[in-house]
């Protein structure tokens, strides 16, 4: 398996692409507060859109189990609630 090495542009320096993946609706409140708090901290994440009948929408019940949103996935790490998507990227997230 290949990796890219993508540079991100307001570190200077270089990452792999992307690291978080997040589900969200465009409408979502809760979804718009986690890509804000991503925005403010820089975070590099693939954002899939999980509208009801999008191909995202049956990949997030097939990983969650349930159409809610904002919806997490770090590799076997999954997870639900704004709040708690917000901390760990704090606590995850490091900048290079």
């Amino acid at each position: 398996m290949s990796l890219a090495i993508v540079e991100r542009p307001s570190f200077n320096s270089f990452t792999f692409w992307p690291m978080f993946k997040l589900y969200t609706y465009a409408a979502c409140p809760y979804c718009e507060k986690v890509r804000s708090a991503f925005a403010e901290m820089d975070v590099v994440y693939e954002e899939v859109d999980a509208e009801r009948g999008t191909p995202g929408s049956a990949e997030l019940v097939k990983l969650g189990g349930k159409q809610q949103v904002p919806f997490l996935v770090d590799g076997e790490t999954h997870m639900y609630e704004s709040a708690d998507i917000i901390a760990y990227a704090r606590e995850h997230f490091k900048k290079n």
